[in-house]
């Protein structure tokens, strides 16, 4: 992370916003752009209530990044990931910030975690005020909550999930207008974190040796 500011990168003030931006070479953290267009249409996967509400109401994040659909005023598209492109995830400035702010909370240097967070999200929110957490657990949950919100729908959000060590989570789902909503869980250290390989993989490559899940049946919901 110290090697990418060193070479030059720098953070975007994107307090200065007025309009809906996208993760391009225009934007002047990103340093290589990569991956493919894998969801064409982006209300596939609307954004939580829960995802949305982390942000500050003034996060430029939150209301560059989001917009509403043109025909439902309640339906929040993600705007900041173009559609139809042939890349779409990036390697930028923001991740150094928030690497350096993770891996110094985990060597204990709390107040250069705190620096590393405070810079980025001065640069996020109008108007910041410097934050001092000194507990520790607390600063890298901060960090975490700021990773989630940065980096939500650009493919962190599993590896990041898988580092911390699996942790259960849930999730509502209707599989039909009309029904109740089923929530499914996946435990801490679940199995069901990797899935199973598909029959054609294991007929292609013998050696290949099954993960768990594939014994642990249909997810029912409750």
């Amino acid at each position: 992370a110290d090697k990418a500011f060193e070479l030059g990168s720098r953070l975007w003030d994107m307090t200065q916003l007025t309009a809906a931006y996208l993760h391009n070479y225009t934007n002047p953290e990103v340093e290589w752009l990569y991956g493919g267009s894998t969801q064409p249409d982006q209300s596939t996967y609307i954004p939580s209530n829960h995802l949305l509400g982390m942000f500050d109401e003034n996060d430029a994040r939150r209301k560059y990044g989001f917009g509403m659909s043109n025909q439902n005023a309640n339906y929040v598209l993600v705007s900041k990931l173009a559609t139809g492109v042939d890349l779409r995830q990036s390697i930028r400035t923001s991740e150094a910030t928030l690497n350096s702010a993770e891996a110094n909370v985990q060597l204990n240097n709390l107040t250069a975690a705190m620096n590393d967070l405070n810079a980025l999200r001065r640069y996020r929110i109008p108007n910041y005020v410097d934050e001092n957490i000194t507990d520790k657990a607390l600063l890298l949950q901060a960090v975490r909550d700021e990773r989630r919100k940065e980096f939500c729908y650009e493919l962190f959000r599993w590896f990041d999930l898988r580092r911390y060590g699996m942790p259960s989570i849930s999730h509502v789902y209707k599989a039909e207008p009309g029904q109740p909503d089923q929530t499914y869980i996946l435990k801490e250290k679940d199995p069901m974190y990797v899935l199973p390989f598909p029959n054609s993989l294991l007929i292609r490559n013998p050696a290949l040796e099954q993960n768990p899940s594939a014994k642990m049946g249909e997810r029912p919901g409750n």
